[in-house]
């Protein structure tokens, strides 16, 4: 039930009208990768997978070898504060 409940898969089965950059890590204990449809990541504008991280602490475990605040960062002017 809680999986039903929790789930983003619903809302990502189309193309998001909103700029969307989802972060997510492979040791995440909350939401495993294993349960994510990647193939639902075209409908978002970003994903960036880390290698650590766990549910929350992405910027803590910053291991995939780009700096994730520079990365958001750029993401975020090139949608937001480009136009």
């Amino acid at each position: 039930m809680e999986e039903e409940l929790w789930s983003c898969t619903d809302v990502m089965q189309t193309p998001l009208q909103t700029p969307v950059l989802r972060v997510i890590s492979e040791n995440d204990p909350i939401v495993p990768i294993a349960t994510i449809d990647k193939k639902l990541f075209s409908n978002l504008d970003r994903v960036i997978v880390t290698k650590n991280g766990g549910h929350c602490s992405a910027f803590r475990f910053d291991d995939n070898g780009a700096n994730l605040a520079k990365t958001i960062k750029e993401w975020y002017t090139k949608i937001f504060e480009s136009k």
